[in-house]
């Protein structure tokens, strides 16, 4: 007959001082639409002047609200 092997524990220390077991990792949640294509067009939009930025600011006014942006000043990068 064999025995199950005894494991001696040490109890000189505290619990807390023992290494910790680190938890699972979450999996990594799923690219949205939104995501892939900044992170396909942000290369080139780094490299954007500011009139460039300026039109394409007023561009985005006409589709979404049908007039002109205001002149508003260029933000600081």
């Amino acid at each position: 007959m064999v025995r199950a092997k005894r494991y001696q524990f040490d109890t000189s220390q505290p619990q807390w001082d023992k290494p910790r077991v680190k938890p699972l990792k979450k999996p990594a949640a799923k690219k949205t639409v939104g995501t892939l294509v900044v992170e396909r067009y942000r290369p080139r939009m780094n490299k954007l002047t500011p009139a460039e930025r300026q039109q394409l600011r007023d561009r985005a006014m006409q589709l979404a609200f049908g007039h002109e942006s205001e002149s508003a000043p260029n933000p600081r990068r």
